[in-house]
């Protein structure tokens, strides 16, 4: 489990360095992006107590996958299940 934690984290951070490297002030693409921007505005103006960290930023991102990937697994699964319990239903053409 620790080893697929550590191979999440590395992948995000993978990504948020390829946005990061591609980052426009001026164009917010997603949340990565208006994080990013923020973090930045606040380390301008020398904000001590920031929730804008790194680490916050990893963390959010690596929770929103794995919520997604959660829901979308959950739905596939009573798709599935719906199929196998009316058969019939599959054959009906709309």
């Amino acid at each position: 489990m620790l080893k697929n934690v550590m191979m999440t984290t590395r992948d995000v951070k993978d990504l948020i360095e390829k946005l990061r490297e591609t980052l426009n002030p001026q164009i917010c693409r997603g949340l990565v992006d208006c994080f990013l921007i923020r973090k930045q505005k606040e380390e301008d103006s020398y904000v001590e107590d920031t929730q804008f960290t790194e680490e916050n930023l990893i963390y959010t991102v690596a929770n929103l996958f794995s919520a997604g990937t959660d829901t979308t697994a959950a739905t596939l699964r009573w798709g599935l299940l719906l199929m196998a319990k009316y058969p019939q239903i599959q054959g009906v053409v709309f």
